[in-house]
């Protein structure tokens, strides 16, 4: 409502970067904080050759601008940049219809370490605080927002359970906040495993119902997560793929897609996918040696 009466009144008058503006206040306490300062991110950054009112803007001015975006960004960022534009012009020009073909997706190479390169990590890790977000992502497939998020009162000492409630992420007021999960799948309650269950009560004694368990922030689960790669000797991972090892274990030990789905707290089973087409890649080459060596041996000569 700040925006100029006027255009206001007629919003195929506002230009592509006020309809972008715009739509981000509107959704500012809905979405998000990370996902708003994304969207603000891309705003400020792209857009400038197409900030024409949305009256003249159609979609061969917008695919020859993707065209030549997709030279300069990733497909991924591409991909964000397409998706707030639509949502903004749509927001606004309900009647315009939006037809612009991106690039094919690139699927990302996925690499998740094996057993014991975790044991390895959590035996670096003994002592220090970095120990239990460790043993969280990759024994309870828990994120790094949600690490940060958990209090002792989501701590049942009796039923063995953590409940996920909240995550922690980075508001445009460059502060750490909590906020609700990413999604309601987020919202899950886990039981602990006996190995992580010791590391829990010492973590959460003492403490008040509302204190952090892990205290410390994603960034500072990061920067410990990086030294004990640097101490270990393990090949750097990104903490994201302790989450990967904990759905690659429960495909590997058949564990249904629905359950598993939600144990992660994911809304679908994009994910899984991925650690699974990993999983069969490495299960095609192990099958592949040992049809070889079988009939090498059995032929040879």
């Amino acid at each position: 409502f700040a925006l100029n009466k006027s255009r206001m009144r007629n919003p195929a008058n506002l230009t592509a970067k006020e309809a972008i503006r715009g739509y981000i206040d509107a959704k500012r306490n809905i979405l998000s904080p990370s996902t708003i300062i994304g969207y603000a991110s891309l705003e400020k950054r792209t857009f400038g050759e197409i900030d024409i009112p949305i009256s003249k803007l159609n979609n061969d001015v917008l695919q020859r601008y993707f065209n030549k975006m997709s030279t300069k960004v990733s497909p991924k960022t591409l991909r964000n940049m397409s998706g707030l534009l639509s949502a903004s012009i749509y927001f606004y020009a309900p009647d315009f219809v939006y037809r612009v073909q991106l690039p094919a997706k690139q699927s990302a190479e996925i690499k998740i370490p094996d057993t014991d390169e975790i044991k390895t990590l959590m035996d670096a890790a003994e002592g220090y605080r970095i120990l239990l977000p460790v043993m969280l992502a990759s024994g309870m497939g828990l994120r790094r927002s949600e690490i940060s998020g958990l209090t002792v009162g989501d701590f049942n000492k009796k039923k063995r359970t953590l409940s996920i409630n909240s995550a922690v992420v980075y508001s445009e007021n460059k502060e750490w906040v909590s906020k609700g999960t990413k999604t309601n799948s987020g919202k899950r309650i886990l039981s602990v495993p006996d190995y992580i269950y010791p590391t829990i009560v010492e973590a959460t004694k003492d403490k008040e119902k509302d204190a952090s368990i892990a205290e410390m922030t994603p960034s500072a689960i990061s920067s410990a997560y990086n030294r004990l790669l640097e101490k270990s000797g393990v090949p750097k991972y990104n903490f994201h793929s302790l989450r990967h090892y904990y759905a690659s274990m429960m495909l590997a030990n058949n564990v249904p897609s629905k359950y598993a789905v939600r144990r992660m707290g994911h809304a679908t089973d994009d994910m899984l996918k991925k650690v699974y087409q990993h999983i069969m890649s490495e299960k095609d080459d192990e099958v592949t040696g040992t049809i070889n060596a079988y009939l090498n041996h059995a032929f040879a000569g």
